[in-house]
């Protein structure tokens, strides 16, 4: 799924396993996350997420803002 904002593509073939053992901080608990989010039983109401905090910010806006940091990450 390409990035848009960062005009590069990324291709990762990974299990939620294969992530959590990555050698980062946190990498088991996002590995945790991913399943949780694609098991089908996340649920989200940006409505509401919007009405908490107006000036929360889409995706697309994030990656942007962090554009930089993201491609010096990837080197």
């Amino acid at each position: 799924m390409p990035f848009k904002r960062l005009r590069i593509s990324f291709d990762f073939q990974m299990t939620s396993e294969q992530f959590a053992e990555l050698p980062f901080p946190a990498a088991k608990e996002l590995a945790i996350m991913f399943d949780f989010a694609m098991s089908g039983k996340f649920h989200r109401d940006i409505a509401a997420t919007r009405a908490l905090n107006p000036k929360i910010s889409n995706f697309h806006n994030w990656v942007s803002r962090n554009r930089d940091a993201f491609l010096s990450a990837l080197e």
